[in-house]
């Protein structure tokens, strides 16, 4: 087992995490995460593999790289969370606004 392969390998896998993350749509958003999710599982494996394989001074090596990538995921997933919670809040307020035209509808008659 080459460390650089396997570097490689792993930079290939947090590639695939951002695409899969930057197509997500409305319709396939389940899906889209479900592969996040199996891609995330290999990382991790691949890792722990790493750690058990290599001295910790050569992987240290490799850190500013994929902290770039976790970054990039991290601030994905916040601007993910972003948009639905403005989402939820207009929807909130929609229903707000129909509930009070409904009372309103009702003191009327």
């Amino acid at each position: 087992m080459k460390l650089q392969e396997e570097v490689a390998e792993l930079k290939n896998d947090f590639k695939k995490v951002s695409f899969f993350l930057n197509n997500i749509e409305q319709n396939n958003v389940f899906e889209q995460l479900g592969m996040v999710n199996n891609v995330s599982k290999n990382i991790l494996f691949k890792r722990n593999q790493l750690l058990e394989n290599f001295p910790l001074e050569k992987l240290k090596l490799f850190n500013k790289e994929f902290d770039i990538f976790i970054k990039q995921i991290q601030k994905k997933f916040d601007s993910m969370i972003q948009e639905n919670k403005i989402k939820q809040r207009s929807i909130s307020n929609e229903l707000k606004n129909l509930l009070n035209r409904k009372k309103l509808v009702k003191y009327g008659r």
